[in-house]
């Protein structure tokens, strides 16, 4: 399969949203950005200043389907779509879940891309071969590593998460199912857009970032893997909860890490409820905790 590359821009996006609703006060514009990030084209101006289930009530209520182009509410780009808005994004999986052949894959993605709907997000894992005749263990013989596919603006996954899978025979939408929707799941749209720009924010820290991305192997999943400096390696984990991080979430992400084998020279915990005492009292210089006010820098 060929290649396909592209740069998300979404500190650039951040700071769109902020010009554009510069009346919002900062936690709620961080919150309806990593919800509604580029959707300005599409919403009236003072649509963002209400609450989110009257947002979704008057999304439903509009031509919001008319300006969506029309391929992507037809099989098999809607399949794909709305099955990846609330899956774990591994790209083979969501093309199986679909019920899309793979023999489509190559096409469909390559459209999707084109049009700036999706990117690729691939894998760092390293293969279970070393060379072609190593014997690897029987119950890691099916395992498949596999890229990722991503949305490039949160509002597009809004949009294929809760407002185009409850569109009905005749063009209108399900309001309570997509409100019920909604309730049950923006908090993991809300988490995975808080990853993106928690990235966003070690390149300004530490401003000389290598690479910086997400990892997962067969063993666990890390928001943040990054190259911050010549040898010396971040790993990051991103809370977007009404709980504070605690010492306990440290040390179950050391864990991950020892068992993942991964170099880690620094670690990073990003949170929108702040840290529990216990944790804050540590004196590592490993060790970087950010808060919401940190975001700021971004704009």
């Amino acid at each position: 399969m060929a290649a396909f590359y592209y740069t998300l821009n979404i500190q650039q996006d951040f700071k769109h949203f902020f010009i554009t609703y510069p009346f919002l006060d900062f936690d709620n514009l961080l919150e309806k950005f990593l919800l509604f990030g580029g959707s300005e084209a599409f919403l009236e101006l003072n649509l963002l200043c209400k609450d989110e289930s009257q947002i979704i009530l008057e999304l439903a209520q509009s031509d919001i389907i008319e300006q969506i182009p029309f391929f992507l509410l037809d099989e098999p780009f809607r399949n794909i779509l709305v099955t990846l808005a609330l899956s774990d994004a591994k790209l083979e999986s969501t093309f199986i879940k679909s019920r899309v052949p793979l023999s489509f894959k190559e096409d469909i993605l390559q459209e999707l891309i084109e049009q700036k709907i999706l990117y690729i997000e691939y894998s760092r894992e390293e293969p279970l071969k070393s060379y072609a005749k190593q014997k690897i263990k029987k119950e890691l013989r099916h395992y498949l590593i596999q890229n990722k596919l991503r949305f490039t603006k949160p509002f597009y996954h809004f949009l294929f998460a809760f407002i185009i899978p409850f569109i009905k025979r005749d063009n209108t939408i399900n309001i309570p199912k997509a409100q019920e929707r909604f309730v049950q799941s923006k908090n993991r749209l809300i988490s995975l857009w808080f990853e993106h720009l928690s990235k966003e924010l070690i390149k300004n820290y530490f401003q000389k970032v290598q690479e910086c991305y997400s990892y997962w192997d067969r063993f666990s999943e890390f928001d943040i893997y990054a190259k911050v400096q010549e040898g010396k390696y971040l790993i990051g984990e991103c809370k977007y909860t009404h709980k504070p991080i605690t010492k306990y979430e440290l040390i179950k992400l050391e864990a991950k890490i020892k068992k993942s084998d991964l170099k880690s020279d620094y670690i990073a915990f990003f949170s929108k409820a702040g840290y529990s005492k216990e944790l804050k009292k540590l004196k590592r210089d490993d060790l970087l905790l950010f808060s919401l006010e940190d975001f700021k820098k971004l704009l």
